[in-house]
């Protein structure tokens, strides 16, 4: 079974490294981060990132407050220095200032403030600050509704509510909010807080990035990556995108960061050229960031090193490792397979392996639902279970990845855990020949051969035979030379 041959490499055009002064020409991954499905890691980034922001907007609003009672305490000759409280350091929880009916502009990716000290006048509590937000959003004020969609994602003075956010900001962006049209977009194009509707969140974020607003501007420039990812036209210059992405990633936001550096300057997309010193450069600024695919993309390249950097395998562990704690579902795979194996310089850890493998299958990673599932069969590392192998692999197999679809076919093929079933049998065979999978072209094969679950057709056996034969793979090698396989092919 899968378990007992899998090697835990990286993806081995996801690591292609740079060779000399240029890298390998290599097509656009269909698991690009512009391509990634919505995952609780970056849910929790934005939702850190509009904490962030709120933090922000209220030092800006302490700071007005302040200057305004220091200007009042010149005029009446009082001392300034005894406001009536005080923000502690690193606040979790940003001020009521940063609800002020009038905030200044919000610029960047809002990161995080290290510390700060002012001194304010506390007009409001809480609820009383949250009470005032809501009347003003009924209202129809863009503002305020854009403010209580933040309330409502952050769950700051109210219960988090991802479809009560997503409303209020999208009432605001009706309004050409550019701040709430980026979040709006986000949410519509994750289908978070709703259904996705990629319609809506590319006009929203097409407002966005028009308005200024950078994580606009990023998602934007994103998602029209994503379009010519999706029509194949990758190779075709999209300056528009590339140019909003710049933009952004200069402002700091770290989406764009990633994005430029795992993808536009990594392949050389888009009308962009291939470039491995800008995409380390943006990678590096995105992974200071904390953004999971980028710390995980870095983490690659140090683990083989290249012109741009030397290898550094504990570096790119600590990178892959931090970038799986962060619920990236693509660290964790190799994570876990090398400390399962003690493979690739990590010392054997099965159990602690495990945990990465079954964490990333939880999230319904394939390629790791594909590995538990032969964990859950071979039974080494945790007890037998044939029934949630069959339906682990399941899943693995009709999400696309290949070696799941041998196991099921192999499952199909035996009766084992399914009835058994040659049609079935045959097609996830198909879908894993289909791919390119080695094994699954030697089994289509031998499925003709025989006759099972397909026509018998020896020419057609003879043709996926030396398909899987071209990999290396060895039982078609030796079926190409059975007599009923070399009669075939003199025909042909």
């Amino acid at each position: 079974m899968r378990f007992i041959t899998l090697a835990p490499q990286f993806d081995r055009i996801r690591v292609a490294r740079w060779v000399g002064a240029a890298m390998l020409t290599l097509p656009l991954l269909t698991a690009s981060p512009t391509r990634a499905e919505w995952s609780a890691a970056n849910d929790e980034a934005n939702r850190q990132r509009m904490m962030a922001s709120m933090r922000d907007t209220a030092a800006a609003n302490d700071r007005r407050n302040a200057d305004a009672s220091f200007q009042k305490g010149l005029a009446g000759g009082r001392s300034t220095t005894g406001g009536s409280g005080g923000t502690a350091p690193n606040s979790a929880t940003p001020s009521t200032g940063a609800f002020a009916a009038t905030p200044g502009a919000e610029r960047g990716p809002q990161s995080v403030v290290a510390s700060r000290t002012v001194f304010i006048n506390i007009e409001e509590t809480t609820p009383q600050m949250v009470a005032r937000v809501t009347r003003e959003a009924a209202e129809g004020k863009a503002q305020s509704q854009y403010n209580l969609g933040r309330l409502n994602y952050a769950g700051l003075g109210v219960a988090r509510d991802d479809v009560a956010a997503r409303r209020w900001f999208g009432a605001a962006a009706t309004q050409g909010h550019p701040a709430a049209s980026a979040q709006y977009g986000y949410l519509t194009m994750y289908g978070r807080g709703g259904p996705v509707d990629r319609d809506a969140a590319r006009a929203a974020l097409k407002i966005a990035a028009a308005g200024g607003d950078s994580y606009g501007q990023a998602l934007y420039g994103m998602m029209l990556i994503t379009d010519a990812v999706e029509k194949r036209t990758s190779d075709a210059p999209l300056p528009e995108a590339i140019g909003l992405l710049t933009r952004a990633a200069d402002a700091g936001e770290a989406v764009a960061q990633a994005t430029l550096g795992s993808v536009i300057y990594f392949y050389g997309t888009n009308g962009a050229e291939q470039d491995p010193a800008k995409a380390i450069h943006y990678l590096k600024l995105a992974a200071a960031q904390d953004h999971p695919m980028a710390l995980q993309v870095l983490g690659e390249q140090y683990m083989v090193g290249g012109t741009v950097l030397e290898k550094d395998t504990a570096k790119g562990w600590a990178l892959i490792t931090k970038a799986a704690d962060l619920g990236q579902s693509e660290a964790m795979r190799p994570l876990g397979l090398s400390l399962v194996q003690g493979s690739n310089g990590q010392a054997k850890d099965p159990a602690r392996g495990l945990k990465y493998i079954r964490m990333a299958a939880d999230q319904h990673y394939p390629a790791a639902m594909g590995d538990y599932a032969a964990i859950l069969y071979e039974g080494a590392l945790e007890p037998k279970d044939l029934a949630r192998s069959v339906r682990y692999a399941r899943e693995a197999a009709d999400a696309g990845d290949g070696d799941a679809q041998v196991m099921m076919a192999r499952f199909a093929y035996f009766g084992d855990g399914v009835p058994k079933d040659m049609t079935v049998a045959a097609r996830y065979a198909r879908l894993a020949a289909d791919s390119g999978h080695a094994e699954g072209q030697h089994i289509l094969g031998a499925l003709y051969s025989g006759g099972e679950g397909v026509p018998k057709d020896m020419k057609e056996a003879v043709r996926w035979f030396r398909k899987s034969a071209a990999q290396g793979n060895a039982d078609a090698i030796a079926a190409l030379q059975e007599p009923e396989s070399i009669a075939a092919a003199r025909g042909m």
